[in-house]
């Protein structure tokens, strides 16, 4: 079932329970909302979006190459961005 989250809730169920956060969305496709807090690009060219989740973590986002050219993300427009949810440092990353 494909999912669609807030950043900020995202954040908030891995930082709650990083287990039971893992079990639903280690590996599943899942699209976030929120807000673009920074958007840059890697060494490779991608576009990495980070999206505000108020709190100390951020949902990484890193761009397919079509996608990181097809895109300006500017800082506090609000997006939605599907990927497949890699795992939990700080930030949730997605690619």
């Amino acid at each position: 079932s494909q999912a669609e989250i807030a950043s900020s809730e995202l954040i908030s169920r891995y930082e709650t329970d990083e287990n039971l956060a893992n079990n639903d969305f280690l590996g599943k496709v899942i699209t976030v909302n929120g807000i673009v807090n920074s958007a840059k690009k890697d060494e490779k060219g991608r576009t990495v979006v980070e999206l505000d989740a108020e709190s100390i973590g951020l949902v990484s986002c890193t761009l397919c190459a079509e996608e990181s050219n097809a895109n300006e993300l500017s800082v506090g427009s609000a997006v939605k961005i599907k990927g497949e949810c890699v795992g939990y440092t700080i930030d949730v990353v997605l690619v």
